[in-house]
């Protein structure tokens, strides 16, 4: 019963997960142009600039290794410890 009941909550997880990461690449694609046009063109880079970046692109890059770790095999999950 305890395993069955911690797979439906990997299961359920997972799920919100893939929702989140494709909310997230949702406001991406919609917001990409008006973020090269605002940010990527001008010459002169600011702080604001940097943080910008790392909050967007930071963002992206963890929630794809976070599905491919959770989506992975638990075999391959052990072997990369």
């Amino acid at each position: 019963m305890s395993s069955q009941l911690t797979q439906t909550s990997k299961d359920i997880t997972d799920t919100f997960n893939v929702i989140f990461f494709t909310v997230i690449l949702h406001e991406y694609t919609l917001t990409v142009v008006r973020e090269i046009e605002l940010f990527w063109k001008r010459p002169k880079k600011s702080w604001a600039f940097a943080f910008f970046v790392a909050n967007r692109y930071i963002t992206i890059f963890g929630r794809v290794l976070y599905l491919l770790h959770s989506f992975s095999t638990p075999e391959a999950q052990l072997d990369s410890w």
